[in-house]
């Protein structure tokens, strides 16, 4: 009545994650890393399926985004992709109470390891055991947040925590059966430990294996395709007769009972309805397997057509931008020749127009000075009024700071004329004023205007050290704008300078030629005479 086991969906056994859960839960899934389409939607025996996700994990409950997300996670040949959990459920409770029972384990997988479980309840097998009511919980290997998929969840892989925690497990989802069969008044429990450690004098039961079962129903098909019509129909009347009886259970126990040819022949029936039933859904298999490619190949040529269709319209794009770059481009060279053409015909103008009309046009086209230009800009205007007024500044600073200098040359002259006085009378009095035993009022006057004059001195020449770099800055600023400005104004006179020393240059030739001509004539009538 009891089972729980473990086990690794892994890469390394040709598995996948997407295949797994589509199988258990009964629906179909697109393996988005490989493209198969998994489609298990006629399965029978599917009851039930759920997801049960950590909090704030809310993408996990679409099955498909959740099992691509596990394959995508992993990048190694061998990785194991998912784990699941295999549990029994007691078949002394009603379908609410088997549902509960595997959320809840489900519910504390998840609170244990951070995981998402999908959940698929399944019911017994109609040749099976009637009781054989399980669950299959099949968890990612990494833990899940907000964001998608984290670490890894290790415990499990490593030999040393793995065995502790899957007994761990088991005995903590013995103790939830238990608690659900006695909330359900049920006499019965469960017991997770092996029968030799409770110490119980009975055989333990035989469980095959996916892979065993398998070998057993190729080879009994094997023999039941061997049998003539008349025996697979009363194979069909006895497998019909021996519903409800669990076929590895009493496989296993005949066996121990030495009646292996009856246990033989259960199986033989069973595997001849499955293969009747196999043949008859064949034809419905085969007519969906073509439907579905029959939309493949259609979606496949929607696709070739929306592709040519999309290359014409970026090469119809592509045609129509070379043709206007080629068309802009003729313009700019028919624009160039025609430059070309009127500077040609301005030349031979000037190399038939009278010299003194040329001399005139040379001096007219002749382009004003890019300095004297400069100064009319906006720019340097307001710069030169702003040098003006510094300059007045620091004028007016100046002649500040040259009366404060008389004044206090005037005061320390007065100061020093009456200390040079070397009567007997000044000598006592001067003696008294610096003892400060008397003040002379004249003296203590000039002393007190003295001090506020050599203040007041250096106060003016502090201002005129800051007129004066006041005026040096915005000099270095009309300096650097004005040589902007001009060579602004030279890059926009470049056309009308080339111009310039071009008619300047035929000037000159046509008069070097002129004089050649006037010195041979000269010299012709000197031999004449």
């Amino acid at each position: 009545m009891f089972h729980l086991s473990v086990k690794n969906v892994s890469r390394s056994t040709g598995r996948s994650a997407v295949a797994a859960a589509a199988y258990r839960t009964g629906a179909r899934l697109t393996n988005d890393r490989d493209g198969l389409t998994h489609d298990y939607t006629r399965r029978a025996g599917v009851v039930g399926s759920f997801i049960v996700a950590p909090p704030g994990a809310e993408w996990a409950h679409d099955r498909a985004e959740l099992w691509n997300r596990a394959e995508a996670a992993e990048n190694r040949k061998n990785s194991v992709v998912a784990r699941e959990y295999e549990l029994a459920l007691p078949a002394q409770l009603d379908a609410a109470g088997r549902e509960q029972l595997a959320r809840g384990f489900a519910e504390r997988v998840v609170q244990r390891f951070g995981v998402v479980a999908d959940v698929a309840l399944h019911a017994p097998g109609r040749e099976g055991d009637q009781r054989n009511w399980h669950a299959h919980i099949l968890t990612t290997t990494r833990a899940a947040n907000e964001n998608g998929l984290g670490d890894k969840t290790r415990e499990l892989d490593v030999k040393q925590t793995s065995a502790v925690l899957v007994e761990e497990l088991r005995a903590e989802w013995a103790g939830q059966v238990n608690q659900a069969l006695e909330r359900a008044q049920v006499a019965e429990r469960v017991d997770h430990r092996s029968h030799a450690r409770q110490g119980v004098d009975k055989a333990p039961g035989v469980h095959l294996g996916p892979a065993a079962t398998a070998i057993e129903r190729r080879a009994i098909r094997e023999r039941v395709r061997s049998l003539p019509d008349n025996a697979t129909v009363m194979a069909r009347h006895r497998a019909g007769r021996m519903q409800g009886d669990s076929s590895r259970g009493a496989y296993a126990l005949e066996r121990r009972e030495s009646h292996l040819e009856a246990a033989t022949a259960r199986h033989e029936a069973r595997m001849a309805e499955a293969e009747v039933r196999d043949l008859e859904a064949t034809p419905a298999r085969l007519a969906k397997a073509e439907a579905e490619r029959a939309a493949q190949i259609k979606a496949l040529a929607d696709a070739a057509t929306a592709r040519a269709q999309e290359a014409a319209e970026r090469e119809r794009r592509a045609n129509e931008a070379r043709a206007a770059q080629e068309a802009r481009e003729r313009a700019r060279l028919a624009e160039v020749a025609e430059r070309e053409r009127r500077a040609q015909a301005e030349r031979d103008s000037w190399r038939t127009m009278p010299l003194d009309q040329l001399a005139k046009e040379v001096r007219r086209v002749e382009p004003p000075e890019a300095a004297r230009l400069a100064e009319k800009r906006p720019e340097i205007v307001a710069l030169r009024d702003t040098q003006e007024k510094a300059e007045a500044q620091a004028k007016a600073a100046a002649e500040v700071h040259r009366f404060a200098r008389v004044k206090l040359s005037g005061l320390e002259l007065d100061q020093r004329y009456i200390r040079e006085d070397r009567s007997f009378g000044a000598r006592l009095s001067l003696w008294a004023h610096d003892k400060g035993i008397y003040k002379q009022p004249v003296l203590k006057a000039i002393e007190r205007d003295l001090v506020a004059a050599k203040k007041h001195f250096d106060e003016t020449k502090k201002a005129e050290v800051s007129v004066k770099e006041r005026l040096s800055a915005v000099n270095a600023e009309i300096e650097k704008t004005k040589g902007r400005v001009v060579a602004e104004i030279k890059d926009q006179q470049r056309p009308e300078r080339e111009k310039h020393r071009e008619m300047a240059k035929i000037l000159t030739e046509r008069r070097e030629r002129e004089q050649q001509r006037s010195r041979s004539k000269d010299r012709d009538q000197d031999r004449g005479r």
